[in-house]
């Protein structure tokens, strides 16, 4: 109790803060605001940037691993690949499953089957048939920063 009272008296000298002080408050706490919202605005953006990155690598791999599980069930004989291709687009083509009568072709930002979206955000399909080798490209969307994704590889069909 003593302490409080020492404390009590120690404080009624005290006749305030000067405009001075209040300014100065003011500004450093200011200062340390924008400086923790522009590190949070940061962190939103890469967030988005990573988000958007991450969807498009997800896209491609799921287009990918429906293309080969399919081509990889069929023979030589029961695949056909229609290749469009100019140098302007080297990925205008599709392909072609006789038995089953399925074509997967890109369409807007898709890959369609027969007709009908199967897998979103690829911008470009491309197929090559050599022999028994079947080579995949595919390429999804842009990102906000026009990043690109990019899958290939090559499939061997038995004959």
């Amino acid at each position: 109790m003593e302490k409080l009272k020492r404390i009590s008296k120690h404080m009624s000298g005290n006749q305030g803060l000067t405009l001075v002080e209040v300014m100065a408050t003011l500004v450093i706490l200011s200062i340390v605001l924008v400086m923790i919202t522009s590190i949070h605005l940061l962190g939103l953006k890469e967030y988005n940037v990573q988000s958007q990155n991450l969807k498009n690598q997800d896209n491609v791999r799921l287009a990918m691993s429906l293309l080969t599980k399919q081509i990889r069930s069929v023979d030589l004989s029961d695949l056909t690949v229609d290749e469009n291709n100019t140098p302007a687009n080297p990925y205008d083509n599709s392909l072609k499953f006789v038995k089953e009568n399925v074509t997967y072709k890109e369409g807007t930002s898709a890959i369609n089957k027969n007709g009908q979206p199967v897998v979103n955000g690829i911008s470009q399909f491309g197929v090559t048939l050599i022999g028994n080798k079947v080579t995949l490209t595919l390429v999804s969307v842009p990102d906000q920063q026009g990043n690109k994704v990019t899958l290939s590889t090559n499939l061997y069909i038995r004959q």
